[in-house]
């Protein structure tokens, strides 16, 4: 039986729970690395996991998945919006749903909202001075409030709509960069600095091995610029190793045979095949336009010459001496030289070396404890509360000793003001309060699997 010294409830979509989309690379990142430390990590789903292989890796590396049990479908959503995107009020009653389901079983430390639709079903709930609720942004429009949003598939409503919840009171916006701390500050809202983790372990260590091609990563879409890195590869034929997702591989596929170009394909890849596939390559080439940070750019920058666009605010994410920076008329004639300089990876790896990578992700855990150990939940100092009458209990029995036909979220509370008066004690798949400072639970291994989400 492994015991847990927090337990955090990680609300992420099942459109976002991929192995290949950055959302879902943090969901990765952060469950290896919080796991292994005390942490006890629930996804928090708005419907079952699709990708159940990648759901089924996240449970290997400690992760607990719950889904709502009777979903309410998008469908009424995707015909109302089927142009143009706007927040989806069935995906927040979903996100809700299943969070009071888990509120059945298990107390919480931390709500981590990574889809912008969990945020306002959580803070509906009105928990944010018991359970620290940090809203998290992944999207670009949420930290260049002062520039003009980024066109995407979102309407201007949803943009707008998320980005005026970032004023409400009580919660801590959780953002990758301390370039995107003081950007948020420029709009008047509070952030916090909680870095995403190197995507895989072994992008920590050296690769010494035969390296060819130029490598991009990234979907094909208009912040990305794939058009540009198309040019370069026909300036230069050099060869091109592409990262994707399913419909981004069709369409560099369709652009390097129309340039008649030497190119190998990976769509939706990761762990070691994602790890050996970017360590084959000898250049990488990010002409992204806008990012939040630049996730791919943090994968490569420690292995190759990475090259990126003059002038892009992005950049200032990271040390300006790890990457080489150059005007587009520039690009191609810089890749080609570094190309025919870094052949052999030992040169890379002394010249540069990993060490800023490395320190990147070591220095990011602390961080986010800083912002964790900011949080003071409300205590309560009455005994009125039926919790208190107990000395030792299992919650989820205790929940079941209420006799709810469902639950309130007032019942949640009342546990969770009066919670600083116990030891808590977190198991794989249940939450205990003792006042016994010696008590040990005694259950027998159990794990959650995606056909049995709740007991």
């Amino acid at each position: 039986m492994n015991t847990y010294n927090r337990r955090i409830a990680f609300c992420i979509s099942d459109q976002h729970l991929i192995p290949y989309g950055g959302i879902g690379q943090f969901a990765k990142s952060f469950i290896e690395n919080f796991s292994g430390i005390g942490f006890k990590i629930d996804i928090i789903l708005d419907k079952p996991a699709s990708n159940k292989e990648f759901a089924t890796y996240l449970e290997s590396k400690g992760a607990r998945i719950l889904a709502p049990q009777e979903p309410l479908s998008y469908s009424k959503h995707t015909k109302t919006f089927m142009f143009e995107d706007s927040y989806n009020f069935e995906k927040m009653i979903n996100f809700r749903e299943c969070f009071m389901s888990a509120l059945n079983e298990n107390l919480y430390d931390v709500v981590i909202c990574n889809t912008v639709e969990a945020f306002p079903a959580i803070y509906s709930l009105s928990i944010q001075d018991s359970i620290q609720v940090l809203y998290y942004t992944h999207h670009e429009n949420l930290v260049f409030m002062d520039e003009n949003p980024q066109k995407s598939k979102f309407s201007d409503s949803f943009n707008e709509f998320f980005i005026k919840l970032m004023n409400v009171k009580g919660i801590y916006i959780g953002t990758q960069t301390r370039r995107n701390v003081n950007e948020i500050k420029l709009s008047g809202k509070e952030a916090y600095y909680t870095p995403i983790q190197m995507t895989e372990q072994d992008l920590l260590v050296p690769h010494i091995k035969p390296r060819e091609g130029v490598l991009w990563i990234g979907r094909w879409e208009p912040r990305k610029n794939p058009e540009e890195f198309v040019r370069m590869i026909a300036e230069t034929k050099l060869p091109a190793k592409i990262i994707t997702n399913s419909t981004g591989a069709k369409k560099f596929e369709a652009a390097m045979k129309e340039i008649n170009a030497t190119f190998e394909i990976r769509s939706e890849i990761y762990g070691k095949e994602k790890v050996d596939f970017i360590t084959s390559a000898r250049v990488a080439y990010n002409p992204a336009i806008r990012e939040s940070f630049g996730l791919a750019f943090y994968e490569c920058i420690g292995h190759m010459p990475t090259v990126a666009l003059k002038g892009m605010s992005w950049l200032d994410n990271f040390d300006k001496t790890s990457f080489y920076s150059v005007e587009k008329q520039d690009v191609s004639s810089t890749i080609y030289l570094l190309y025919k300089q870094y052949e052999d990876p030992i040169v890379w790896y002394k010249t540069a070396g990993l060490s800023g990578v490395v320190e990147m992700h070591t220095q990011g855990i602390g961080e986010w404890f800083k912002v964790f150990d900011l949080f003071k939940p409300t205590q309560s100092n009455s005994s009125k509360a039926k919790i208190n009458e107990y000395e030792t209990v299992q919650y989820k029995q205790y929940i079941t000793d209420l006799n709810r036909k469902d639950l309130s979220i007032d019942d949640v509370r009342s546990v969770l003001t009066n919670k600083h008066k116990y030891n808590i004690i977190y198991t794989d798949n249940h939450t205990y309060l003792s006042k016994d400072k010696n008590f040990v639970p005694n259950e027998q291994n159990t794990s959650s699997t995606l056909e049995s989400l709740f007991e």
